[in-house]
Parts: structure tokens; C-alpha cells; sequence
């Protein structure tokens, strides 16, 4: 699976690229105008990458041959966009618990209550997404699209589904969190700082970004291997993956 990884990265780089690129122009759009409202277009391009990814493993093709030859493919983002989202609001909602816990003992200013939850909702959310992580992915091909469906493929490859969840999910972002640590303490300011820019601060930054990137490809890769091993036999003759 690492391979493939590696091969998808290399094969959609400048892809990869463009996708530091705007992350790096987001974070410079919030320093110069004081707003947090990127975050929107931060989650959609998550979904967007995960989906195309899973696409690229399903039909063993590049980015840009998804994008061509499969019409079908944004036809299916809308809905792939929505499960996506509705589990990542019952993960939230699952480890609200935690949520109230740090509310109520520190009154949301305490640094650990909050680290404490992000840890408790990346733990629910890899659970989750190891049971019925394959539900969005059904939206690519339109085959299998049932939560129950989701359930029988995440149950039966659960544990080794989560071994590469938690490594993407957890393992990965703690990376990136290091890496923002060092930014912060060693090279503190924006972007452009004093008039210039702050060179190891961006390169840290653009790190960091394509680690989140590679972090979305990992885990996006492992659901779709899961969808394509338990669910291939079902797939229309036309839609049936290349090398699978």
C-alpha cells in the first residue's frame, strides 16, 4: 500500500504541489486580513483530495483521468461530500463528552483540556471511520452505497483498518504539530514579516502542508482498498478497478 501511496503522490505532484501552494496562500490571505474564514475552503479541499484520491485507487488511474473520463465522478461528489461531513459531526458529537469535560474544568482556556479533546475526537473519529469509513467512498461508483454495506466492509477489515487510520490520523498530525512548534518558537512572525518574508517560516509551513496532505492520501487509500476488496465483485463490468 505504501507504494501505491508513493505512486499516486509522484504520478498527481504537481497536483500535490498546487495543493501546498493554495494552503500557503490561505494562511497569508488570514495574516494580511485577520480572518479565520478559510476554513471552509480548507475542508472542501480536504473532501476534494480524499475523494479524487479513492477515485484514482478505485479506477487505477491518474487525477487528471478521473477528472476526464469518469462523468460520473462529480456527480457523486455532492453526496460524497455530505457523508463525509455527517461523520465527522457524529465523531464530534461522540466525543462531545470530552468537549463539556474541558468546558467545565478549565473553562476553555486550559491548553491540555484542549489538546485532550482534539485526542479524544481523532481516536472516535478513526473508530468511525474504520466501521463505515467506505460509506462516502460508494459515492465515487454509485455501487454499495448503504451504511450497512459500509458496516460489513469496515467490520471485516477493522483491525488493520485502524492500525493505518491511527497512523494517518494520529502519527502524521502529531508530525505536523512538531513542525508548527518549531515554526512558532524558533522563527516567530508571519509571513511576511517587517517588510520581508519569513523564508524558514514558510518552508516549515509548506512541510507541514504537504505532511497534512500525504496524511489525507493515507488514510484516503486505505478506506478505498478496503471498498475495492469487499466490493469489487459488485461492480458493474465497466466500473470494475484495474489491477485490483
Amino acid at each position: 500500500m505504501y507504494a501505491q501511496i508513493f505512486s499516486i503522490i509522484v504520478r498527481n505532484w504537481t497536483f500535490y504541489l498546487a495543493m501546498v501552494l493554495v494552503s500557503l496562500g490561505l494562511t497569508l490571505f488570514q495574516e494580511t486580513t485577520g480572518t479565520s474564514s478559510t476554513s471552509g475552503v480548507g475542508i472542501f479541499l480536504t473532501i476534494y483530495l480524499a475523494m479524487i484520491v479513492q477515485g484514482a485507487v478505485i479506477y487505477s488511474t491518474t487525477f487528471k483521468s478521473i477528472t476526464r473520463h469518469v462523468p460520473s465522478f462529480y456527480k457523486g461528489m455532492w453526496r460524497y461530500s455530505l457523508k463525509a461531513i455527517a461523520l465527522a459531526v457524529i465523531a464530534l458529537i461522540l466525543s462531545s463528552p470530552a468537549l463539556i469535560w474541558q468546558i467545565t474544568v478549565s473553562n476553555g482556556q486550559n491548553l491540555h483540556g484542549l489538546v485532550f479533546f482534539l485526542v479524544a475526537f481523532i481516536v472516535v473519529y478513526s473508530v468511525l471511520m474504520s466501521c463505515v469509513g467506505t460509506w462516502p467512498t460508494s459515492s465515487i461508483t454509485g455501487v454499495g452505497t448503504s451504511l450497512k454495506d459500509a458496516w460489513r466492509r469496515g467490520i471485516a477489515s477493522f483491525p488493520k483498518t485502524l492500525g493505518h487510520l491511527f497512523l494517518s490520523l494520529v502519527v502524521m498530525q502529531i508530525a505536523t504539530m512538531l513542525i508548527g512548534f518549531v515554526a512558532v518558537f524558533y522563527f516567530p512572525g508571519d509571513f511576511i514579516t517587517d517588510g520581508s518574508p519569513n523564508v524558514p517560516m514558510i518552508l516549515l509551513s509548506a512541510l507541514a502542508s504537504f505532511i497534512q496532505w500525504v496524511s489525507v492520501t493515507y488514510a484516503a487509500v486505505a478506506l478505498a482498498r478496503v471498498y475495492v476488496r469487499f466490493g469489487a465483485d459488485s461492480l458493474p463490468h465497466r466500473l470494475a478497478p484495474v489491477g485490483a
